[in-house]
């Protein structure tokens, strides 16, 4: 399984060839790429703007015997982002603070997420 790392390619003018490029350098923890039988896959829902997160193209001795792709949305993405970077500048308030008033915000905005 490959979690992908994002890069730095333009997705939505780039060649074909350029996207194979990219998704070459895309490893996981370990360091390994893309596997052979869904690197095609991710380079196009890339292509297509569909960023990619993580992918495996299955194995029949552990994990799934069928092939996926984790896909994000993005507009998801930045808006969790932006609820996430509000937690933890709350959680810093709290701690500064110290006050039961400010742990309950944070803990409340927290719960919500």
């Amino acid at each position: 399984m490959a979690i992908l790392k994002p890069s730095a390619i333009d997705w939505e003018h780039a060649s074909w060839e350029e996207g194979c490029q990219a998704v070459e350098q895309f490893t996981d923890k370990l360091g390994l790429g893309i596997d052979s039988g869904i690197f095609e896959t991710v380079v196009a829902l890339n292509l297509l703007r569909i960023q990619t997160v993580q992918s495996c193209e299955g194995h029949l001795d552990h994990g799934y015997a069928y092939p996926w792709i984790t896909v994000v949305d993005a507009e998801r993405k930045r808006l969790l982002t932006r609820e996430w970077s509000h937690i933890c500048a709350l959680e810093d308030q709290a701690k500064t603070v110290g006050t039961a008033e400010a742990y309950n915000q944070y803990l409340s905005a927290d719960i919500r997420l």
